[in-house]
């Protein structure tokens, strides 16, 4: 079942069950929330939203406008509504849709003064784990404050730390939500161990004293009970009430009546709802008398017993507050939230705050004189050692610890500053385009060469857009409301959807939000006559006509809701936007130093081109004519250490002993380096450029920036005198195998004398005649074999694909013919065979997701070993997996499948496990809108067919 199916049905399911026509009144909203509906199904909030709005544009839910926005299934509605239920969908307010209503049915509905049905958003809302572990514990105490005539008295239950005192306050808030008690009511709340040591004083405390009771009691003096008279008495840690304390509490529920201390002759009365909380077990610390007075008793859980994922809500909330407390943005180190997502937590949710405000406060303290920048870095060095202590537990929990940290491998950005100061500070992308233009214009550059640096440069503005959204928004959807409209940004999610659809790709919030930014804008100048210009259009048309296309459908849409007709170049930057989402995970970048004579050439040089392509890439050391070169040499082979992220730095030098530093500095600490003398600011310009795109490695960036300079002479190539050959062998020669070359072209760093040719080949070549094979691979002997398949060929080493995906396979390779490798930057998260497989896959496909379709494929042969008790090896599924992406993806953008596009039929052979087959797959191809044909099941069989060992 589809995302947007299972949002639809869980809608009707809750609008048939607790949508109460009884207790519908103009101020008591019903309605489940986009928020609500993420939760119970385990999925985001946007994600929801946009499902919620396309289910609105097709007929089948209903919207009310407000805070929050609420929803219904229409067709739940007219099972109890009828045919008089008005076919609208859209309503501004919930009193426009309950006026709605009752004209349709021609009368008032009944209205109750304790209604039995409460809208979703609700004061429970902002406890974390309210729809996992605290899901009951909630349902609860809804019913012990609604229970009629005046609710239940409450026993909160769980150990220090919990979070008692905030849920008791929920209840309370819940209480004059629902109508249960009056907004001015009174919310008292008083820990008994305060006075534990002095009984006397803790009963005083409780229910007032008489002048003249106890030595010094000087004056009368009103205790908690008679505070709490109309509202609510929370009593924390009850079990330190003595016997007759518990005594006179009962007296007070059962009969309403109480005396202060010291009266005798006279009785007061109060009316309160009592909530009463205690870490111990009720039966052994409590009076059994008091405990049956107290009906309904709520058991809140430890931290232990609660999700990996509540635990780091919670850390993130905590976090938040810290941000917002020193108004400064926060980063912490994905091993601060390993840490303290598993150290040892006795003291619960209260402990956990705590090290967070330690965490913080010493973060703070070490970067107080940090000028360079405002963002907050919390590292593991911050942590106490008993929160580091919890790094120890990650491989007993490795599998829940990557599902919670998903996407967070550089750490949790967190910013809480004023969203208003924020945007008079922020720039559009129009604004930033016409502040590079007339700086290009400024140094002499034509319109041709300004448009031919800008076009390129599109993407670098978009991204550095969006993330400065995503630092100043993160996913608070109200931040974007007060700028652009709810109506607005409604319009902009539903153009979303549809390209969500469209192009099967996930849009993360904040890629949302800048759009909804950034369009809010493009209509300001529309409306205000103002050019939109973008010198990109043409080559975002040629080289992404998919994302275009979309763009043009998402402009049809934007017209039919604005009346605003976009332009051509700004379809064009709606494409773009499209396309940013294929590059939005950080990667490590080729590192660039500049080194020039003079006090001040190399830092104006790459400060002309930080401004000019707006990003802060590279760094510059200058040496001014009477520095020692030996000093020079001391700081940048310190820099360079600090520069490099894995892939090589690239030297730009002027003249003189600089030429030779490249050499130097990589013998001194191994990094990869290479020199382009005569730098030029034109020169910083294009290195920089080239190096911000994390797809260039070194060797590209070099051989872009020698051929765009004056100075192609001073390479000196050297022919290759040695070669090899390497066959990659798949079952076709086709998917897999030219996969596999190109992670192997990608991260092998040929030495200058070496050529080597990797040919992808089919199982079938090793077969034939050794003349046919030799003629394949150039009449040259296989240095070594790669693939998915081993064709076993004597004297010839095989190298897997799993070793290829490791890494490990690539060092044999490469140790083979003596080359280097390009370094590659990997978090602890993603360093498995299949978070590599589906790395190398994203590079090739656009239609299909392989964060998602990897997984989920492998399960599926999971159930397919079961099923036809067969046993797949590492390799063999590595290829099929593969098989299958790239197969999905031709059949999503060609509409075939590759096996009907080469006429291969269903083979007779496998005519009862084919069914078996596509029942297992079929349930990951239908989030694809796919079904798996008899031919492409065929094709699997065959490919598995040397490793069935059942029936």
């Amino acid at each position: 079942m589809k995302r947007i199916q299972r949002v639809e049905q869980l809608l009707l399911q809750w609008t048939t069950e607790c949508f109460d026509t009884e207790s519908m009144h103009p101020h008591r909203p019903q309605g489940c929330t986009a928020e609500l509906i993420g939760e119970s199904l385990g999925i985001d909030r946007s994600n929801a939203s946009r499902d919620l709005n396309s289910l609105v544009a097709e007929q089948k839910v209903i919207k009310i406008g407000g805070k929050p926005v609420l929803f219904l299934s229409y067709e739940g509605l007219k099972q109890k509504f009828g045919h008089k239920l008005a076919r609208k969908h859209l309503y501004d307010s919930w009193s426009d849709f309950y006026d709605g209503v009752s004209e349709g049915n021609g009368e008032q509905p009944d209205v109750y003064d304790a209604p039995r049905y409460v809208h979703a958003a609700s004061a429970f809302d902002s406890l974390q784990g309210k729809s996992r572990s605290l899901k009951k514990p909630i349902e609860l105490a809804k019913a012990a404050i609604l229970y009629p005539p005046n609710g239940l008295h409450t026993l909160l239950v769980g150990p220090t730390g919990v979070g008692k005192t905030l849920f008791a306050d929920s209840m309370y808030q819940f209480a004059v939500e629902t109508g249960q008690l009056p907004p001015n009511a009174p919310f008292i709340s008083f820990n008994c161990a305060d006075y534990s040591n002095n009984p006397q004083l803790l009963l005083a405390q409780l229910f007032g004293v008489e002048k003249g009771a106890y030595t010094g009691a000087e004056r009368d003096r009103v205790g908690m009970v008679e505070k709490a008279n109309g509202g609510i008495l929370f009593l924390d840690e009850v079990h330190r009430l003595p016997p007759e304390g518990q005594e006179m509490l009962f007296q007070l529920l059962d009969k309403g009546i109480f005396r202060r201390l010291g009266e005798t002759d006279s009785q007061r009365t109060a009316t309160i709802r009592l909530i009463a909380a205690t870490t111990e077990n009720p039966k052994s610390s409590l009076l059994m008398t008091f405990v049956r007075r107290l009906p309904m008793l709520i058991p809140i859980p430890s931290i232990a017993e609660r999700t990996l994922q509540e635990r780091f809500c919670l850390i993130e909330y905590f976090f938040s507050e810290e941000s917002a407390r020193v108004q400064r943005p926060f980063r912490i180190a994905p091993e601060v939230l390993k840490a303290l997502l598993l150290f040892d937590c006795p003291a619960n949710v209260g402990q956990l705050k705590s090290e967070i405000q330690l965490l913080s406060a010493r973060a703070f303290l070490s970067q107080i004189h940090d000028t360079h920048t405002n963002r907050l870095k919390v590292t593991l060095d911050h942590a106490s050692d008993h929160v580091r202590q919890g790094l120890m537990r990650i491989p007993e929990r490795r599998k829940e610890l990557d599902q919670v940290l998903e996407n967070l491998s550089t750490g949790l950005d967190l910013n809480r500053e004023e969203t208003e100061a924020a945007r008079t500070e922020d720039q559009s992308l129009y604004e930033i385009l016409e502040q590079q233009a007339q700086e290009l214009r400024k140094r002499g550059l034509s319109e041709e060469e300004i448009t031919n640096v800008l076009s390129v440069d599109i993407d670098v503005y978009f991204r550095k857009f969006l993330q400065r959204v995503s630092d100043q928004f993160e996913s608070r959807r109200q931040d974007i409301i007060r700028i652009v409209g709810e109506q607005f940004l409604d319009t902009i999610e539903e153009m979303f959807d549809f390209a969500s659809r469209y192009l099967q790709r996930v849009f993360p919030s904040q890629t949302v939000f800048g759009c909804a930014l950034h369009m809010h804008a493009a209509v300001d100048r529309i409306r205000a006559g103002t050019a939109i210009p973008n010198p990109g259009l043409a080559a975002i048309q040629r080289q992404a006509s998919l994302e275009y296309e979309t763009a043009q459908e998402m402009a049809s849409m934007f017209a039919q809701r604005t009346n605003v007709t976009l332009p051509e170049n700004e379809i064009g930057f709606l494409a773009t936007i499209l396309l940013s989402v294929l590059n939005t995970t950080p990667s490590p970048k080729v590192g660039i130093l500049v080194i020039a004579h003079g006090s001040s050439t190399a830092s104006s040089m790459l400060e002309v081109a930080h401004q000019l392509l707006g990003t802060a890439h590279g760094r510059a050391l200058d040496m001014p004519l009477d520095t020692d070169p030996d000093l020079v040499l001391e700081q940048a082979v310190s820099t360079a250490g600090e520069l490099d992220e894995g892939k090589g730095i690239l030297l730009l030098v002027d003249m003189g002993s600089l030429v030779s530093f490249g050499q130097l500095i990589q013998e001194r600490t191994g990094i990869q380096v290479r020199t382009i003398p005569n730098v030029t600011t034109l020169v910083v310009m294009e290195a920089v450029r080239k190096a911000a795109l994390s797809s260039s490695t070194l060797e590209m960036v070099y051989e872009s920036v020698l051929k765009g300079s004056a100075f192609t002479q001073s390479r000196r190539p050297y022919p290759p005198v040695r070669t090899g050959v390497l066959p990659v062998v798949c079952v076709t020669g086709q998917g897999s195998a030219i996969q596999l070359k190109s992670i192997l072209e990608e991260r092998l760093q040929l030495p200058d004398d070496y050529e080597l040719n990797i040919v992808p080949v089919s199982i079938s070549s090793f077969e034939e005649t050794p003349e046919c094979l030799e003629k394949l691979l150039g009449g040259v002997k296989p240095l070594a074999i790669a693939g998915t398949l081993n064709p076993h060929m004597e004297g010839i080493p095989f190298v897997s694909a799993q070793e290829i995906l490791s890494g490990e396979g690539i060092h044999r390779i490469a140790h083979l013919i003596q080359a280097s490798l390009v370094p590659v930057h990997r978090s602890e998260e993603s360093n498995s065979v299949w978070d590599s497989l589906s790395g190398t896959l994203r590079n090739s496909v656009k239609r299909v997701n392989p964060y998602y379709a990897v997984p989920a494929i492998i399960k599926a042969f999971d159930r397919l070993e079961e099923k036809l008790d067969i046993r797949v090896d590492t390799d063999i599924r590595i290829g099929l997996t593969m098989h299958l992406v790239l197969a999905m993806e031709k059949r999503l953008v060609t509409g075939s499948w590759p096996t009907e596009a080469a006429g291969e039929n269903a083979s007779a052979c496998f005519s009862g496990e084919c069914g078996v087959v596509a029942d297992i797959f079929n349930a990951v191809m239908a989030d694809f809108g796919l079904a798996i044909p008899e031919s492409e099941s065929s094709h699997i069989l065959r490919l598995l067919g040397g490793v069935r060992v059942g029936s």
